[in-house]
């Protein structure tokens, strides 16, 4: 078990490439408080864990206001009042053991631009499509296909709507004015010196390009750049609401690609690698899952299958299956991601029991 940020999939992605369950919640659910903030509108701490009932109880002590959190809504529960998830896991077990049908009351969205977004590879496209409809009909649900155009632009907007404010934020120390705590990383060497700008081009040079550009953007295009593009998370948000008027659950690819490997930090020629080059790896990752990060909807990647490593047949890596409910609804992940185990479990012929 273990506990993640996410402000753009850093939950889910991983999780999806070592084929384990990650959680991110929906926004306001879970405290963020004292975890180091990119922008506040996207901030989320989510649980990460290879069992279903680990993500259910680890969700479960981590929701509920606390008191010192300004992301906090008017909707979040009370510590006493936040939904008992392993509880409700244990009851939607034990309903699937004795039902032959037990999902035939999810209705499930298979959401047709995310499986075209760019970098979606063929493989990792048909395996999420295949295991969705296979294991979902396996318990009875109802599986259609849910078009939802302006998901495309989701990445664009992301961009646009947040990384001004993280330039502003890491770059200059100059950190939301609703915060209402010091996050640990200004009370140390800040702002950013030339050494720490040196370690994070070495070792992670996209988060160098999101605080660089977010600077640029901000300089040159107009000043209206981040309204505008918080008026289209808005839309973005009630696109996603409209389509899950429909149906319980939409159902996208988490990480476009199997796990890749680490690049090599010299270049054939033996000298240091280009900065382009190592940031490649990171472009496009998040194309599916930063859009939720924006409008607030829980999502959780699900393990769904395995895929050949790029260059290495012999090597299967997990596929990850992202699925997203509105907004409040988290328990609806847990209750079909545990559907979709169980119509696993009933494809494969190993159908004894659920844990």
């Amino acid at each position: 078990m273990a506990i993640g940020t996410d402000q753009a999939g850093s939950v889910r992605v991983p999780a999806s490439y070592n084929g384990i369950y990650g959680l991110k919640p929906t926004f306001g659910l879970v405290p963020y408080t004292g975890a180091g903030s990119m922008s506040p509108m996207i901030d989320h701490l989510g649980p990460l864990a290879a069992e279903l009932e680990d993500i259910a109880a680890l969700l479960e002590v981590m929701a509920g206001y606390d008191g010192y959190d300004s992301r906090m809504t008017p909707e979040t529960p009370l510590a006493h009042q936040v939904k008992p998830y392993r509880r409700l896991l244990h009851q939607i077990r034990r309903e699937i053991r004795t039902t032959s049908r037990p999902g035939e009351k999810l209705r499930v969205g298979l959401l047709k631009e995310s499986f075209s977004m760019p970098g979606v590879a063929a493989d990792v496209r048909d395996i999420v499509y295949q295991a969705a409809t296979q294991y979902f009909e396996a318990v009875g649900a109802s599986i259609i296909e849910v078009s939802i155009p302006m998901h495309q632009q989701g990445p664009a907007i992301w961009t646009a709507a947040t990384r001004p404010s993280m330039s502003r934020y890491l770059c200059q120390g100059n950190p939301s004015g609703h915060l209402a705590f010091l996050p640990p990383h200004t009370q140390l060497k800040w702002p950013p010196c030339q050494e720490t700008y040196d370690t994070l081009t070495s070792n992670n040079p996209a988060v160098v390009n999101i605080l660089l550009s977010g600077k640029f953007a901000e300089e040159s295009v107009n000043t209206g750049l981040e309204a505008k593009a918080h008026r289209m998370v808005f839309a973005l948000r009630a696109a996603y609401d409209s389509a899950l008027e429909d149906v319980d659950i939409l159902v996208t690819p988490c990480a476009p690609t199997v796990a890749m490997p680490h690049p090599d930090p010299k270049g054939p020629d033996g000298r240091t690698a280009s900065i382009l080059g190592r940031l490649g790896v990171a472009v496009g990752l998040t194309s599916n899952t930063c859009p939720f990060n924006l409008t607030g909807h829980p999502g959780m990647n699900v393990p769904c299958g395995f895929s050949i490593a790029n260059g290495h047949p012999d090597i299967p890596l997990p596929v990850g299956m992202q699925i997203i409910a509105s907004r409040w609804a988290d328990e609806q992940l847990i209750e079909a991601a545990a559907l979709f185990e169980r119509g696993r479990e009933l494809s494969q012929g190993t159908a004894g029991g659920s844990k």
